[in-house]
């Protein structure tokens, strides 16, 4: 009587989950919807944010949909770099956050760069806790100097609650939405696993 052993790949528990899961490109699509409509919802935020601390309130649909349609767009860059971690797919797909830095580099929405970088690395998770505390921080900046900056007597006709909070709050977003760049990368794994199948004869 002698025992055989056979390898069989795609077979067993572990194929079983493995073809459970959705594909990398279903992984793909879900993260780019997911981050093109938290994109959009942060833009219309910053949009409402923006009306309530103006002293001369202005609406105009070309400004209003430059800013939820940039903010859209970068949104999706995130997700598609979040889509790509979660797939296993190249880093390269870092690349993706540059269709985000328009929102975030250009005119006002500069004030939101140390958000992007410096909280985006805070919250990634990564490096020693002091150092992701003074660079969380650090990305606040901007929020207390405008404050400080601002003309005395527009700054009080703006609640200060308002204000802070409102802008702390678009920050967190794109510092979460910077935290895709920063956070590490996973090892592909392998596909199919093999299994051994004894037999006897």
């Amino acid at each position: 009587m002698g025992t055989n052993v056979r390898h069989s790949e795609g077979t067993g528990p572990g194929a079983v989950r493995d073809r459970a899961l959705p594909g990398r490109g279903v992984v793909l699509l879900r993260a780019a919807a997911c981050g093109l409509g938290l994109g959009a919802g942060w833009g219309v935020l910053a949009r409402v944010w923006m009306r309530m601390i103006s002293t001369e309130p202005e609406f105009s649909w070309t400004g209003t949909l430059l800013i939820v349609g940039f903010a859209a767009l970068a949104g999706l860059g995130l997700g598609l770099l979040h889509g790509a971690r979660a797939g296993q797919r190249s880093r390269w797909w870092r690349l993706a956050v540059l269709v985000a830095l328009p929102i975030v580099t250009l005119g006002p929405g500069a004030v939101f760069t140390p958000a992007l970088w410096l909280g985006g690395f805070a919250l990634a998770g990564r490096g020693p806790r002091v150092v992701r505390v003074v660079l969380g921080l650090v990305a606040t900046g901007p929020v207390w100097l405008l404050r400080a900056t601002t003309d005395p007597v527009e700054r009080s006709l703006v609640p200060a609650p308002t204000f802070v909070v409102g802008m702390l709050l678009l920050m967190a977003g794109v510092a979460w939405g910077g935290s895709q760049v920063f956070r590490r990368w996973p090892r592909r794994s392998a596909v199919a696993h093999p299994v051994r199948v004894m037999t006897a004869t």
